[in-house]
């Protein structure tokens, strides 16, 4: 499954669409957003 991951949090996305809004919101807001977060996959 390819993943795509914010650069900033390191969180993992099946969209990178949601890459892009996690890390965006990483960019401005110094913070991660739960809502966004709830959204991410864990690999393990």
């Amino acid at each position: 499954m390819k993943t795509y991951k914010c650069s900033i949090c390191g969180f993992k996305y099946k969209t990178e669409e949601l890459a892009k809004k996690c890390y965006d919101w990483c960019k401005k807001h110094k913070s991660c957003n739960s809502e966004i977060v709830k959204q991410s996959i864990n690999l393990s």
